[in-house]
């Protein structure tokens, strides 16, 4: 097996699906992976490494400290909503599925919320984007 078939892709696209029915509608979107350079780019970007809390976990005296940021659910928003590079299937004159404005506006949205915690779910598990190209 050639080592560049087991690299992971550095794009994934998936179909949203309706959240009462779980039928697909037809709604494509494409990311950027969590395990590629350009989400690395965005995750440094939008998170700030330096706010951490500490957190002491156990009985008094033992060192069992855990440490947290607190704005981590925020940054991995912004991180999630930059990685989107395109949706298609949406029919409206007034959203443009390749325009990062038209983008955040519509995952910002709370009406929309439930696409961006389709995308989260979608980027989160890793083998919906790895595939072995071959088997040489």
């Amino acid at each position: 097996m050639k080592l560049s078939a087991l690299a992971v892709n550095e794009t994934t696209t998936l179909e949203l699906i309706n959240p009462n029915t779980e039928a697909p509608l037809g709604i494509f979107v494409e990311v950027h992976t969590p395990d590629s350079a350009k989400w690395k780019q965005l995750d440094k970007k939008y998170k700030d490494h330096t706010k951490k809390t500490s957190i002491l976990i156990g009985k008094k005296g033992e060192k069992n400290e855990y440490q947290v940021d607190p704005s981590e659910a925020e940054s991995r928003e912004k991180v999630l909503i930059a990685a989107v590079i395109e949706i298609t299937g949406i029919e409206d004159d007034d959203f443009n599925g390749k325009a990062q404005a038209d983008i955040q506006k519509l995952l910002k949205d709370v009406s929309y919320r439930w696409m961006l915690e389709q995308i989260g779910e979608h980027c989160s598990e890793r083998s919906n984007y790895f595939s072995l190209l071959s088997s040489d």
